[in-house]
């Protein structure tokens, strides 16, 4: 039984690529993607939508605050995480 399943399993994948992609796949992928522009509601969804708050201004993300001061990402968490910036820091979820 376990066999018979294994080989229909087997042939069900047969000539399909399971591989990692080609080189045209690749481009075709970073072709579509170039230049998506992801919408607020999906911004707020992903993983570092960590809503912040920087001189009493909140922010639903850290994209949003770097958008607003010009500085990199890094630059934010930074600041967030270093004492010497005490009006950096995240909301806190109530």
């Amino acid at each position: 039984m376990i066999k018979e399943h294994c080989d229909n399993i087997s042939k069900a994948k047969l000539g399909n690529s399971n591989g990692p992609c080609s080189e045209n796949t690749k481009n075709k992928i970073s072709k579509t993607n170039k230049g998506k522009i992801m919408s607020d509601d999906h911004i707020a969804k992903t993983r570092r939508a960590t809503p912040c708050v920087i001189d009493n201004i909140e922010f639903i993300n850290l994209t949003e605050a770097t958008k607003y001061y010009k500085v990199s990402r890094t630059t934010v968490l930074n600041r967030i995480r270093n004492e010497k910036y005490p009006n950096y820091g995240y909301i806190k979820n109530q």
